[in-house]
């Protein structure tokens, strides 16, 4: 059997002064030998490591103009389609139109903005989908039961549900596709005139 060492709260072993260096960051927490992570806790701004020339807020990786350009960059390598009809998604405004009118309204609202500058991208409907009997309540059923063994009279109602949703196909809401787009150059002129 192992003896234990026994040392006294007051006794020189217990504890002893030692000096530590290491970097600090200005919100005050040590980092040992961390430079790197104590410079970046502390700071608030950053030069951007692309370009070079301008600051930055922190968490972002680079500054504005370079996100921008990355931006432009991105949605230049979408594909091309044609936009005939149905929402479309401008990334510059971060807003959706609901149809071509819409976005020539806004257009003649603002004389600032061109059509060319505000990188169209054309919606895709995000449908209602299907109910999951099951799973939705399969934290509540008995194990190796089934909601129709259950509640057979809210599995009907759920199975007429999803009936309708698979013959309607409801649209609840539209988010930007995947493919990039543009106003139409002839009838640009004809709203300009």
């Amino acid at each position: 059997m192992k003896t234990e060492t026994k040392i006294l709260y007051h006794s020189p072993e217990a504890a002893s002064l030692r000096q530590v260096t290491g970097w600090v960051s200005s919100t005050g927490r040590f980092y040992g030998n961390d430079e790197r992570t104590a410079r970046y806790d502390g700071c608030t701004h950053k030069l951007c490591e692309e370009c070079g020339e301008h600051e930055h807020q922190r968490n972002w990786t680079c500054c504005d103009e370079c996100r921008a350009k990355h931006a432009e960059q991105r949605y230049n390598a979408m594909p091309f389609a044609e936009w005939t009809d149905g929402m479309v998604y401008s990334q510059m405004l971060d807003r959706f139109f609901n149809d071509e009118e819409e976005l020539r309204e806004h257009l003649a609202d603002n004389d600032d903005l061109q059509a060319d500058t505000l990188r169209l991208v054309i919606c895709e409907p995000e449908y209602a989908p299907i109910i999951d009997i099951d799973e939705m309540w399969q934290d509540y059923l008995p194990e190796d039961m089934y909601l129709s063994d259950v509640a057979p009279e809210l599995a009907d109602a759920i199975a007429k549900v999803n009936d309708i949703l698979t013959e309607t196909k409801p649209i609840l809401s539209w988010r930007p596709g995947r493919y990039r787009t543009a106003l139409a150059a002839a009838d640009e002129e004809s709203s300009a005139a």
